[in-house]
């Protein structure tokens, strides 16, 4: 019993901490991006007054080339962010809807227990902790992966405002596919069957109450 709680408890921590660091990636280059807007936009104000003299000027020129380069690593990092929630999908989806289906069910018989040991204090005490641990494993499954869901779906107008009218058409082109591939956000599902989101979690609670109504409307 024991092991079998801590195991649950490692798999839970196992995930969420995946989840977590994939939309502290999203995160982290949101404000990459960001940053390269910022510099750009004070590049172009100092260029207004004299433009012939910083057009020759081998630090503007400097800047440039590490904008690219900093642009170029926004790119990869998107790439690399994609790629992490893509298998993050392929190994964890089906275990994701175990986890998830499996608490929403023991949720529902703890309600029918809760509702039919009214008179047991002490049932009714342990019922009430440990539906209280599946509520909030459900609800740490789905907050954080909506921050994967929310975070994604800021990489496009992030993409959008780092400056790129100043970069290579090479670069252009590669920053088009991130706006264009950001404009479906990324998501973990659970068994490719819906999203795992903040409305999933409201969802699987109202599931839960209608099963528990249908229970005892059974045993009445």
């Amino acid at each position: 019993m024991q092991f079998s709680y801590f195991n649950t408890v490692g798999v839970d921590m196992l995930v969420l901490s995946i989840m977590i660091h994939a939309s502290a990636q999203l995160e982290v280059l949101n404000l990459s991006f960001g940053r390269l807007g910022k510099a750009a936009g004070n590049r172009e104000s100092g260029a207004a007054g004299s433009c012939l003299r910083e057009a020759a000027d081998t630090e503007e020129t400097s800047r440039r080339e590490k904008f690219c380069r900093e642009l170029q690593d926004c790119i990869r990092h998107h790439q690399y962010v994609i790629q992490l929630v893509a298998d993050v999908e392929r190994l964890l989806t089906s275990m994701i809807l175990t986890q998830v289906l499996g608490a929403t069910a023991i949720i529902c018989v703890a309600l029918f227990q809760f509702a039919t040991n009214i008179e047991n204090i002490g049932t009714m005490l342990r019922v009430s902790v440990y539906m209280s641990f599946m509520v909030n494993e459900v609800f740490m499954y789905c907050w954080f992966a909506h921050n994967i869901i929310d975070q994604s779906s800021r990489v496009a107008d992030s993409a959008y405002g780092c400056g790129w009218p100043g970069a290579p058409p090479a670069l252009q082109r590669c920053l088009l596919v991130v706006i264009c591939r950001a404009q479906r956000p990324l998501a973990v599902t659970a068994g490719k069957f819906y999203h795992v989101s903040r409305e999933t979690f409201l969802q699987l609670i109202n599931a839960a109450y209608t099963y528990y109504a249908l229970l005892r409307q059974m045993n009445d």
